[in-house]
This record gives structure tokens, C-alpha cells and sequence, in this order.
């Protein structure tokens, strides 16, 4: 964009000469007439603008309260500070936390610990066959299939014929 520019002259500066040039020309000097009146042709509009920025300046300074727009209701809005949102926060994921932990510490009929206790109490069972049924049970969707069967014989029958397909 700047190829082939160079800075030359009085008011030429670069921020690495490490010296501010002698005299700073004010922004707008030389591009205007200096009459700081504003002359809009299309509306007929004229406007002293340094009448306008002092009176403003003097009204917001003189009347030391903020100026407030009465065309806007004023409604109360709830503000939250960091330190209450982080609170509120925290405070949800510990009781995330605390319903998780009381619903895997709630013991489930499928747990392994109660689906071996009813295969050690299945009629004429041997400890072969409790091995050998504690490998098919390790999946929770047979551990449920197991407690579907509400009969001792067909839960029996049922973990025979499992144990049979497994050895194929």
C-alpha cells in the first residue's frame, strides 16, 4: 500500500527516530476556513457546534448528576458479580456430584455382587460352573437377561445353554 512513499519534509516523523518532531501542526489546520460553524445545505440547517459543546459540557458539569433518558423506563435488572456466578456455579456441579455418587452407591439388583449370590444358591451348582457362569454374567445385558428368568430351573437352563455356545 505504501510502496514507493517516502516521508520527506518539515512535519516528516517515524516512530523509530526516537524524537518527536519540533512542533505538532493541529489536526484540520489549513483544511477549512476556522469558522467552526456547520452549514447543512440540504436542510437550510446552520450550527454554531463550539456554542453547542460548551453549553453541553457546561449543563453535564453544573448540574453534577448523570443525565438520564426519560424516554427509557428504568427497569431493575438482576446483576450477578463473578464471584456469585462461580458460586452458583461450584455449588450446582457439587450437587451434580452428590446425586451421581448417591445413584451408583444405591446397589442395583443387576450388580455382579447380587446376580453370583442367586447362582451360588441355584440348586446343584458346582464351583466349575460358578466360574464359568461369572464370565458370561461380567456383561450387564446378560446379568439382566439372567433376572428376567424368575425360576431358579430356567435361570439354570438358561446359563447352561450360554455356557454351552460360549465353548463353540
Amino acid at each position: 500500500m505504501f510502496r514507493d512513499v517516502a516521508a520527506t519534509g518539515v512535519a516528516a516523523w517515524t516512530p523509530s527516530s526516537n524524537t518527536l518532531p519540533p512542533t505538532m501542526p493541529e489536526e484540520g489546520v489549513g483544511d477549512s476556513d476556522g469558522n467552526s460553524e456547520f452549514k447543512d445545505n440540504q436542510c437550510d440547517m446552520n450550527l454554531d457546534i463550539d456554542s453547542l459543546q460548551q453549553g453541553h459540557t457546561s449543563q453535564s458539569r453544573s448540574s453534577g448528576q448523570k443525565q438520564t433518558s426519560e424516554s427509557i423506563p428504568s427497569q431493575k435488572k438482576k446483576k450477578i458479580r463473578g464471584a456469585a456466578m462461580l458460586d452458583d456455579r461450584i455449588s450446582q456441579l457439587i450437587t451434580i456430584c452428590q446425586n451421581r455418587f448417591e445413584r451408583t452407591s444405591q446397589e442395583s439388583p443387576s450388580s455382579i455382587d447380587n446376580v453370583m449370590t442367586i447362582v451360588r444358591a441355584l440348586p446343584g451348582v458346582e464351583n466349575t460352573f460358578v466360574v464359568q457362569a461369572s464370565y458370561i454374567l461380567l456383561k450387564r445385558s446378560h446379568r439382566e437377561m439372567f433376572l428376567t428368568f424368575k425360576d431358579p430351573k430356567s435361570q439354570l437352563e438358561w446359563l447352561q445353554e450360554m455356557i454351552y455356545n460360549q465353548k463353540k
